[in-house]
């Protein structure tokens, strides 16, 4: 069993080290005599479902569109999302607002142009 503040490699029992031991390994050599060394810590892991994933979410609008231009003003917004539980309520806000953002603009003002090859 892993005690409460160490860090360990999955699969690998009977192998841990401090927390605290993980951040000093990240620091700089460079005043050591050792400039070689760069420093931090770095770790990619990648996961994919085997069932995949689909967003739980929708997004609606009121909009008024000028007869003559064809101007659209957009009234009322509305987005709602089920995420799961939240960790950051700052940045989840911020998730949904950037989503917002991009798409009014790929649905009203972005425009993808091809030539005559069907490339763009």
């Amino acid at each position: 069993m892993l005690e409460a503040g160490h860090v360990s490699i999955v699969g690998v029992p009977g192998r841990a080290v401090r927390l605290g031991e993980t951040g000093d390994e990240g620091q700089s050599d460079a005043g050591r005599g050792q400039a070689w060394h760069e420093p931090g810590l770095e770790s990619t892991q990648y996961f994919g479902p085997p069932g995949g994933t689909t967003a739980s979410g929708v997004h609606a609008m009121i909009v008024e569109v000028d007869p003559d231009t064809f101007m659209l003003e957009i009234k009322k917004y509305v987005v709602v999302h089920d995420c799961g539980t939240v960790i950051n309520p700052l940045i989840l806000a911020g998730q949904i607002h950037g989503g917002v953002a991009q798409g009014i603009g790929n649905a009203f003002f972005e425009k993808l142009i091809f030539d005559d090859t069907a490339r763009f």
